[in-house]
C-alpha cells in the first residue's frame, strides 16, 4: 500500500511522527562536515539514534570522511543492514545467545562491530560466530567514569583484550570509550578539560598500565606500532604517479554507497591533491550509483568536456573493469587519452589489454605485518606510531611513461 502525497499538506497536518527535512540545508550541511573532516586524522561515525532515518545513514555516509555508522542497539543495525549500509558499530554490548547468533549473522553481509565488556559474553560472541562461519569485530569498552557498562582501564582491559585475541571468530579492533556523564557541563572549557581527562588511561602518550612491565616509551624504545587504512596511502602515491607522469586534472571515481574503505580513499586523494596543488593540479571526486549504464554516463561525461580530466584513479576491481570498457567503446585510447590506475587488484586483471597500473597486496604478508601490529599493541597499549603497509605497484601500461627529462 502506497503513502499518500503529503505535497501541500500543511506542516502542522503531517501525521506524527514524521522528518521533515530542508534538503538544501541538509546536503550543505554534510558537505561542511565531510569537507571539514576530510584533511584530519579523526573521522566521522554518525550517530543512528540522532534521526533513526536509513536514508539519512546512507547520505552522511556517501557524503564522505565516514567511516561508518553508529547505532545504539542491535535492532537498528538490523535495519541498517537491510538499507545497505554497511561498516556498523554497535556501540553497547550484545549480550545472548539469539542476538549473538543474529549478529553473526549480520556479518556475512556487512562489517558490524559491538563493544565488549566481559569474557562472558566474549566467549558467546566467539561460539556464535565459530558456528556460523565468520568472524565478529569487537571493541573493548573501557569505563571512562559514567559507571554504565564497560571495564576498568589499564589491566581488566588488557586481559580482556588478551582473552579475545585468542578466542576464534572474533577479531580484536580496539577500544571504545563514552564520556557521556560529561556531555552536558555548560562550561565548555570545563567540558573539553575533564573530556580530555576522562579519555587519558586510553590516549596518554605515557600511559603504564598497571600489572605490565615498564612501558616501551621509558625505555626509549619506539612505540607500538598500528597500520595507517592502505587505502589512504595507495591514493597519495597514486595522485604522485600521476604528476610524476605530468598528469595535471585528475579524477576520483569511487561509488556513491561508499564504504570504510572508499571514505579512506577519498580522503588520501584529497589530501596528496592538496599538497600538490602548487604544481597546477586540478581534481575531482566523481560518484557513480554502482551500474553499468550509470558508470558509461558518467565516463562519457568526463571525456566529452572541454578540458577532460586525464587521469582516473578507480576504486574496486569490477567497476575498474566497466570504466575501462567504457573508454575504449567511445574511441579513447590508454594511456594517450587517458591514463588510469586500479586501486585494487584481481587476478581478471592481469589479462587486460593494455595491462592496468594497479596496486597489489600479497594476502600472507599483509596478514602477517597485521598481526604483527596488533599483538604489539596489545602487548603495550601505549602511543600510536603510524606504520603504512603498503602494496606493491603494478607499473601497467594504462599509466603511461614520465616525460623524458
Amino acid at each position: 500500500m502506497s503513502e499518500p502525497s503529503l505535497f501541500g499538506v500543511p506542516v502542522n497536518a503531517i501525521p506524527t511522527p514524521a522528518l521533515v527535512v530542508d534538503l538544501d540545508r541538509l546536503e550543505q550541511n554534510l558537505r561542511w562536515l565531510a569537507d571539514y573532516f576530510a584533511t584530519r586524522p579523526a573521522k566521522l561515525r554518525p550517530h543512528f539514534k540522532s534521526h533513526k532515518c536509513v536514508e539519512l545513514a546512507r547520505r552522511q555516509v556517501a557524503a564522505g570522511s565516514c567511516t561508518g555508522t553508529t547505532c545504539a542497539k542491535f535492532s537498528e543495525a538490523e535495519q541498517l543492514v537491510a538499507g545497505k549500509v554497511s561498516d556498523i558499530l554497535i556501540a553497547n554490548q550484545v549480550v545472548g545467545p539469539d542476538k549473538a547468533r543474529r549478529l553473526a549473522a549480520l556479518n556475512r553481509a556487512t562489517t558490524v562491530r559491538s563493544a565488549v565488556d566481559s569474557r562472558v559474553n566474549a566467549r558467546e560472541l566467539a561460539a556464535a560466530a565459530t558456528a556460523a562461519g565468520v568472524r565478529i569485530p569487537v571493541l573493548v569498552e573501557v569505563d571512562l567514569g559514567m559507571k554504565r557498562c564497560g571495564v576498568s582501564a589499564g589491566a581488566p582491559a588488557l586481559e580482556l583484550a588478551r582473552e579475545i585475541t585468542g578466542l576464534p571468530g572474533l577479531r580484536f579492533d580496539g577500544l571504545q570509550g563514552y564520556e557521556g556523564h560529561l556531555v552536558t557541563l555548560p562550561d565548555h572549557a570545563e567540558r573539553a578539560r575533564r573530556t580530555r581527562q576522562a579519555f587519558a588511561p586510553l590516549a596518554h602518550r605515557r600511559l603504564r598500565w598497571p600489572g605490565m612491565s615498564r612501558h616501551a616509551s621509558d625505555r626509549n624504545e619506539p612505540m607500538p606500532r598500528t597500520s595507517t587504512p592502505v587505502k589512504d596511502a595507495v591514493c597519495v602515491q597514486a595522485v604522485n604517479q600521476f604528476a610524476s607522469c605530468g598528469h595535471k586534472r585528475l579524477v576520483l571515481i569511487p561509488p556513491a554507497a561508499t564504504a570504510a574503505g572508499d571514505v579512506r580513499t577519498e580522503g588520501g586523494f584529497r589530501e596528496a591533491v592538496a599538497q600538490a596543488r602548487a604544481s597546477g593540479i586540478q581534481a575531482e571526486v566523481v560518484t557513480h550509483d554502482g551500474t553499468v549504464p550509470g558508470i558509461w554516463c558518467l565516463v562519457d561525461g568526463l571525456v566529452a568536456r572541454p578540458q577532460p580530466s586525464t587521469a582516473f584513479l578507480v576504486s574496486r576491481v569490477h567497476y575498474v573493469l566497466t570504466v575501462v570498457t567504457s573508454l575504449l567503446s567511445s574511441g579513447v585510447k590508454l594511456p594517450a587519452g587517458v591514463a588510469l590506475i586500479s586501486r585494487d587488484n584481481d587476478t581478471s586483471l592481469a589479462a587486460i589489454v593494455p595491462s592496468l597500473a594497479r596496486y597489489s597486496q600479497n594476502p600472507k604478508t599483509f596478514a602477517a605485518n597485521a598481526s604483527r601490529l596488533v599483538m604489539e599493541m596489545i602487548r603495550g597499549f601505549g602511543s600510536i606510531v603510524e606504520h603504512k603497509i603498503m602494496p606493491t605497484f603494478i607499473r601497467g601500461e594504462t599509466l603511461g611513461r614520465p616525460p623524458a627529462l
